[in-house]
């Protein structure tokens, strides 16, 4: 064969895979558009996080955290003729539970109290299974559109629970506590870790990488290790400590607590169209002013992105205090008016301070065993909760 011919095959074997390619990708744009599905978490998810020491007081050294097929933090979901009540959560990252260990996260502690023999015999069924949907830094608006994506494919739904609020209030001052509110909209597709929205050129091959990663995770479920887990928040503490102003005083909420009520209304309705029993959960927090030892566990409520860089001031806790107290009326208030099954109050559930507590918003094992055992407490409450009714 002459140099002439072996050129010509090359130029037709490079023709060839690039039309190769690019079909491969436009009939995975394809499969996407048509049975493409949004997950909050990746489905099947096998990870390890190694704590950094220190950081998280009262914590195992290591947490574990895996999904199911539907991108849930949870178990594999049940079979659809099984006898089993099936529990949703969705919510910001104090329901996501991100730092604790899988059965310490208060989902979990739910399906513990209710799976005791006791229980299972009072709510009629033969196990409880939970999806947790939930995930840092979504918004009550945000949570409503997971439900929306999400729900429909879960299957049946005994009942849902929702804690929201802490994190509209969060975002809003991470954006400089805008009077305009719509400035604190939020890129929907980022709260997802998997999605069949594409964007860029074809020659990026989007699709096809993408079910070509689903396929390795489903096939393979390897183990995801991450070493010295939490140095960011370690890094935030230190900021805040640093900060010359941590006591500004909180601009109006008005434009923020009214888009949170109105989000909250269509929370309601699209959970209500899921599922025959709706609870909400009022989001605990750390519930004092801090000790100045407690000081040192404290990141959250400056006017920017605190993990990204240093801010121009912290809100003071008192006002915090007080603005998150509004919004747990507003749940209360929005709730009752909607005609949720039930309200809990997560305020009382947990004790203040460090106890319960390993930063302002966010439980520690402790606090998320005594949370989760009042959910489960109001959940057995609940008239013709079963999967059976």
């Amino acid at each position: 064969m002459g140099i002439t011919n072996l050129l010509e095959w090359l130029a037709f074997g490079l023709v060839a895979l690039i039309t190769g390619l690019v079909i491969s990708e436009l009939v995975a744009r394809l499969w996407l558009k048509i049975r493409g599905r949004w997950y909050p978490w990746p489905p099947h998810y096998n990870g390890e996080l190694h704590l950094l020491p220190g950081v998280f007081p009262g914590f195992p050294t290591k947490t574990r955290i895996w999904t199911n097929r539907l991108g849930a933090r949870g178990d594999r979901p049940p079979k659809p003729a099984s006898d089993c009540l099936r529990l949703m959560v969705a919510g910001g990252s104090a329901a996501e539970c991100y730092f604790l260990d899988q059965p310490l996260t208060w989902p979990e502690q739910i399906v513990q109290v209710l799976e005791q023999p006791k229980n299972l015999k009072t709510l009629g069924v033969h196990s409880v299974h939970i999806n947790n949907f939930a995930r840092s830094g979504q918004r009550c608006a945000d949570v409503a559109d997971t439900l929306k994506r999400v729900g429909p494919r879960v299957g049946k739904i005994d009942a849902i629970v929702l804690m929201v609020g802490a994190g509209d209030m969060i975002r809003w001052m991470e954006q400089g506590s805008p009077v305009d509110i719509v400035a604190t909209n939020t890129n929907k597709v980022a709260l997802y870790a998997m999605h069949p929205a594409l964007h860029g050129s074809i020659w990026r091959l989007l699709a096809l990488r993408r079910i070509i990663s689903w396929l390795k995770l489903t096939i393979t479920r390897p183990l995801q290790i991450r070493h010295n887990v939490g140095n960011a928040i370690k890094i935030a503490r230190a900021r805040r400590m640093q900060s010359a102003t941590t006591n500004a005083p909180i601009p109006n909420p008005a434009g923020m607590l009214k888009s949170f009520e109105l989000a909250l209304h269509e929370l309601i309705t699209t959970a209500q169209q899921l599922a025959p029993k709706v609870i909400l959960v009022q989001q605990p927090h750390f519930g004092r002013p801090p000790t100045p030892a407690e000081k040192k566990l404290l990141w959250n409520f400056g006017n920017g992105p605190v993990f990204e860089r240093d801010v121009e001031h912290y809100y003071n806790h008192p006002a915090v205090i007080a603005l998150w107290q509004k919004i747990n009326e507003i749940v209360a208030n929005i709730g009752n008016r909607g005609g949720v099954d039930a309200i809990v109050n997560g305020q009382l559930a947990v004790q203040p301070g460090s106890e319960c507590f390993y930063d302002f918003a966010h439980l520690n094992p402790v606090g998320a065993q005594m949370l989760g055992a009042q959910v489960a407490t109001t959940i057995l409450s609940l008239p013709t909760t079963s999967a059976n009714s």
